[in-house]
């Protein structure tokens, strides 16, 4: 059984990795001249229910309208 240390330990470089990856593809959408915003709503363990693409010039959803989660939004945002 690992201990709480060694929970602890995974629990912060699974977020470390989820928040490396929502970092490149939040620059993959500034690139591409575009904005990725993460849902305010939350589930009940307190997670972010999606993401959200938008054009920031006319302030206009570009994705659904429901969220996206993160590999959702990769393959968004590499469709040609």
């Amino acid at each position: 059984m690992p201990s709480l240390i060694d929970v602890w330990i995974n629990n912060d470089l699974l977020s470390n990795t989820v928040t490396a990856r929502e970092s490149r593809l939040r620059r993959r959408a500034r690139h591409l001249g575009l904005c990725v915003s993460k849902s305010r709503r939350r589930n009940r363990w307190g997670q972010p229910i999606g993401y959200f693409v938008t054009d920031p010039g006319c302030n206009v959803l570009l994705s659904d309208e429901y969220g996206m989660n993160l590999d959702e939004l990769e393959i968004w945002l590499n469709k040609d």
